[in-house]
């Protein structure tokens, strides 16, 4: 559901689809995905990197990882970025 709230543009019930289904099982990684996305489109960063700090070692996708590395930077979060580079270039290594 939030995902094709998100997509339609309805950040604010992209929001409360995406809260409501971590409120239900928070290690759902693909609702605090969309989340921090969605705080994003919302512009606030601040609520993205909190959202987004439990995956940070956990996400090998590219993109995903350089706008994580990006926003943790923007916010001066050192560790954060150490953590989303360190699982990229483990996930990298064959």
């Amino acid at each position: 559901m939030g995902e094709a709230q998100r997509a339609a543009g309805h950040l604010e019930d992209a929001r409360f689809a995406y809260e409501n289904a971590l409120a239900l099982d928070g290690r759902e990684s693909s609702a605090r995905l969309g989340l921090g996305w969605t705080f994003l489109g919302l512009r606030r960063p601040d609520l993205a990197a909190q959202a987004w700090r439990p995956l940070a070692g956990a996400i090998a996708e590219a993109a995903v990882v350089r706008e994580m590395v990006r926003l943790y930077r923007s916010l001066g979060d050192s560790a954060a970025v150490r953590a989303a580079l360190g699982a990229a270039a483990t996930r990298a290594r064959p």
